[in-house]
């Protein structure tokens, strides 16, 4: 799956009915047989080769994905506390004169 979605997913982009015949004959030397799958991917080649490539790098590159985004939100709130970032949001805080019950 990972050698797959190399080249920017260039195998998951094209329909192989219009694969070229050295494509073809490049996929087949790829091919390894498997004891059991990990992950069954059903698809069709009417979905855009975009969206099955989107759909694969969530499905296995998640714990990446959600580690980048932790450090990334910590290091911009360090950034900010230590007031290297600068804070470009206005809040006016309006008083409507309100008293309670």
């Amino acid at each position: 799956l990972h050698r797959s979605l190399r080249d920017l997913g260039r195998v998951w982009k094209t329909a192989p009915s219009k694969l070229r015949e050295a494509d073809h004959a490049f996929l087949s030397r790829r091919v390894t047989q498997v004891d059991c799958f990990d992950v069954f991917l059903s698809h069709t080649w009417q979905t855009s080769g975009r969206l099955k490539i989107w759909a694969l790098l969530l499905r296995t590159g998640w714990p990446c994905i959600l580690i980048l985004w932790c450090f990334f939100n910590v290091m911009a709130a360090s950034l900010y506390v230590a007031e290297l970032l600068p804070y470009h949001t206005w809040y006016y805080d309006m008083s409507y004169n309100f008293e309670g019950w």
